[in-house]
């Protein structure tokens, strides 16, 4: 697997998808320092996405609180569709 995505001109992009910790790897062969990666969406994602329409502001906190909970742990990160990462230009 290369994580490469390519799509012909119909198609969602072309794209490189990453593991988290290949996302911190790239940032620190760029040379940044302080360096952390979160799960932005979150386990509860998939759950918000396939909700009746009426239960989104029901469910919404608990699926912020999970993702806050859960962004920077190493083995849940990947559970969310996007990660963010930032690091310092040292």
């Amino acid at each position: 697997m290369t994580g490469r995505n390519y799509d012909d001109p119909e198609g969602f992009t072309n794209a490189h998808f990453h593991h988290a910790e290949e996302l911190r790897s790239e940032f620190e062969s760029a040379g940044l320092a302080d360096i952390a990666v979160l799960g932005v969406e979150g386990p509860a994602a998939p759950t918000l996405d396939n909700r009746h329409p009426r239960r989104g502001s029901l469910l919404l906190p608990s699926a912020i609180l999970l993702a806050r909970l859960l962004e920077t742990d190493p083995l849940m990160m990947s559970a969310s569709l996007h990660f963010l990462a930032f690091g310092r230009v040292s």
